[in-house]
């Protein structure tokens, strides 16, 4: 038996008993009214709050829309949990958008495998994620070899003489 369930409904409207509740589970965040699930202070709480990347991600499911698209919120956000799993309730405009992409790169490389065919033929995108991905791959000493995040990009821009000189130069001897 889940006792919120039981607690008087105007409660939900009260932003100092949702933050209580949301300290303890971030997901209580689910409780409370349209207008709080819109106050950034609160979603906050319920996203950061929570340890795992993957409550992170269940728990931003039940913020407002309006924070939902709220890019500077979603970049925030994301900076702040270290999880691109929240990608998953946003809209393709979000999803798509390359400061957005470029953050969640900045978390996992491997991101790069639900980005946008668009984005994907954009040769400027390509050459400053491959910047961005070997950074973090760098810095969190992760074993993967950049090269195999080629696969992710279309033939055109693989087979461009352009690109592959300024890959060898930038990527593959750059430091």
């Amino acid at each position: 038996m889940n006792l919120i369930e039981h607690i008087d409904k105007e409660l939900f409207n009260d932003k100092e008993f949702m933050k209580k509740l949301i300290k303890k589970k971030g997901s209580n965040l689910q409780y409370a009214s349209d207008e709080l699930r819109n106050d950034e202070e609160l979603v906050k709480l319920a996203i950061i709050n929570d340890s795992s990347s993957f409550m992170n991600f269940i728990n931003f499911k039940y913020a407002g829309s309006k924070l939902k698209n709220d890019k500077e919120f979603v970049k925030n956000i994301i900076c702040n949990s270290q999880s691109g799993l929240i990608t998953y309730y946003l809209d393709d405009e979000l999803r798509n958008d390359k400061e957005i992409v470029f953050e969640l790169i900045k978390i996992d490389p491997s991101y790069i495998e639900d980005v946008n065919y668009e984005l994907l033929n954009d040769i400027e995108f390509v050459k400053e994620y491959f910047i961005i991905a070997k950074k973090t791959l760098r810095e969190n000493t992760d074993d993967r070899c950049i090269n195999e995040f080629l696969e992710y990009i279309n033939d055109k821009i693989k087979n461009n003489q352009e690109f592959g000189i300024w890959y060898y130069n930038n990527i593959v001897l750059g430091e």
